[in-house]
């Protein structure tokens, strides 16, 4: 049975503008297609481990379909929060 499943890295606390990794943990069939959803609108089609970068601080969901050979469908969602680390702007 298909099991859509990924992890993020980092979940939360990255600095805006700052690319972060998926890692596709998807087992259990021979997966014909991959649409990813990053919560903007923007999808990345049969990419395996996609990497994304947010604009914007605030809290999206990820959402990864998977598709098949037998045309079979599984849906994982995961919140991700951007988020603007301003120690990086203090000045001393």
């Amino acid at each position: 049975m298909l099991d859509a499943k990924f992890t993020v890295t980092p979940q939360s606390g990255f600095v805006l503008g700052t690319e972060f990794t998926v890692t596709n943990l998807t087992s259990g069939a021979t997966v014909e297609q991959y649409t990813w959803d990053f919560g903007t609108g923007e999808l990345q089609y049969n990419v395996t481990n996609p990497t994304y970068t947010y604009k914007y601080p605030k809290t999206y969901t990820i959402t990864l379909t998977a598709i098949d050979i037998d045309g079979n469908s599984s849906t994982f969602s995961q919140d991700i929060t951007a988020d603007i680390l301003y120690r990086d702007y203090i000045k001393f």
